[in-house]
């Protein structure tokens, strides 16, 4: 990762550069899902909390950041740096631009700044993304915007090449223990009610298979496996249109049952402070089940 940094026409402005070994349209969706966006879009140190989130041009955004040292000052709060926004421009596997200011009272922290991430093919496969911060306010120091700006993109890295490590694969996260050839039916109860669903639930995305993995019901330990439709299968409108623009997670459901390949070994769980909240946002919601 390289890094510019400078003034232009008095906007304090910093740039990172890093390259992810995944494609474009990885990194894209993680971008756009809030869920992972708690995961990288945080410096080292620190916890995200994504309040609001509405993935469209003009869509609102209100995060907040909570040092793990609770002796450490915040902008909004005693430990809690938050921010609140809109996204002014969106365009499908190259950018994502935002502005947002700080919630304070310091007139130092105060102003709005722009937020812009694109996306471009790498000479040597994988995508090189490029961060700009401008108007960064004058009591937050250049180098720290740039230290979490760093931080960040390397998690976001992480994160989408731990996507695309297993390319072209479907995934279902459970408490079952199963095998390989074991046939996953519909007809269970969801994550959302006891209410059996006609539909089985799948995702080409670890994250989306993750929280599968998390939230299903039962006492076994949170699987995640390899699996292969059997038959026809559509978006699922609890994470598309209906819920989120497209379908970023890449989630889907079908009628007909799922067949085990393997379990996917070392994916990395949520915290259980994130687990909660997930459950807590779910509570007493019907899932679509037309």
């Amino acid at each position: 990762m390289t890094t510019d940094e400078g003034q232009v026409s008095s906007i304090r402005t910093t740039r990172v550069h890093q390259h992810v070994r995944a494609p474009r349209a990885v990194v894209y969706r993680l971008l756009l899902d809030p869920s992972a966006l708690a995961r990288w879009k945080v410096p080292d140190g620190m916890t995200a909390s994504v309040h609001t989130f509405q993935a469209a041009e003009g869509g609102e955004i209100r995060v907040s950041l909570t040092y793990d040292d609770n002796q450490a000052g915040g902008k909004s709060a005693a430990h809690t740096d938050t921010y609140s926004g809109r996204f002014i421009q969106l365009v499908q596997d190259e950018r994502v631009i935002e502005v947002h200011s700080f919630e304070t009272d310091d007139p130092a922290l105060r102003g709005q700044m722009t937020s812009s991430i694109i996306l471009s093919d790498a000479p040597n496969g994988g995508t090189d993304v490029t961060g700009i911060h401008e108007g960064v306010p004058p009591g937050i120091s250049l180098a720290d915007n740039e230290t979490g700006w760093r931080m960040a993109l390397r998690k976001l890295a992480a994160l989408a090449e731990s996507e695309s490590g297993d390319s072209g694969a479907f995934y279902h996260g459970t408490r079952a223990e199963l095998n390989p050839d074991d046939l996953i039916h519909p007809g269970y109860s969801s994550n959302y009610t006891t209410r059996r669903s006609p539909w089985v639930y799948f995702s080409e995305t670890l994250n989306a298979a993750t929280w599968g993995a998390e939230l299903a019901k039962g006492e076994g330990r949170s699987r995640i496996y390899v699996v292969e439709p059997t038959g026809p299968f559509v978006d699922d409108p609890n994470l598309t249109n209906q819920r989120f623009p497209g379908n970023p997670t890449r989630s889907y459901r079908s009628g007909a049952p799922l067949r085990v390949m393997r379990e996917h070994l070392g994916w990395e769980p949520h915290s259980p402070e994130e687990i909660q909240a997930m459950k807590d946002g779910i509570a007493g919601k019907e899932p679509i089940d037309d």
